[in-house]
C-alpha cells in the first residue's frame, strides 16, 4: 500500500510520498497541469512508482483545498 505522509520536519509538512521528499502537489501539478501520464512522472522520479503518483494525485483531489501549483 502507497502511503502518503506529513512530517513536519520534511518538505515543511506538506503531504509527500513516503520514504521520499516527493510532494503530492508536485505530483498532481505534473499530471494535471503538463498532461503528463502516471507512467511517465514515474519515469521522472525513478525512486517512485504508478502506484505512487495515482495514490498521490488521489490524495490532492481529495484532500486539498488549495490547488495553487506547486510548479512554474
Amino acid at each position: 500500500m502507497v502511503n502518503i505522509v506529513k512530517t513536519e520536519d520534511t518538505l515543511h509538512g506538506k503531504p509527500r510520498v513516503e520514504g521520499t521528499r516527493i510532494g503530492a502537489k508536485t505530483l498532481y501539478d505534473l499530471y494535471t497541469l503538463r498532461d503528463m501520464t502516471f507512467e511517465e512522472i514515474a519515469e521522472q522520479y525513478q525512486s517512485i512508482t504508478v502506484k505512487d503518483v495515482e495514490a498521490a494525485v488521489e490524495y490532492v483531489e481529495k484532500h486539498e483545498g488549495d490547488k495553487t501549483p506547486a510548479i512554474a
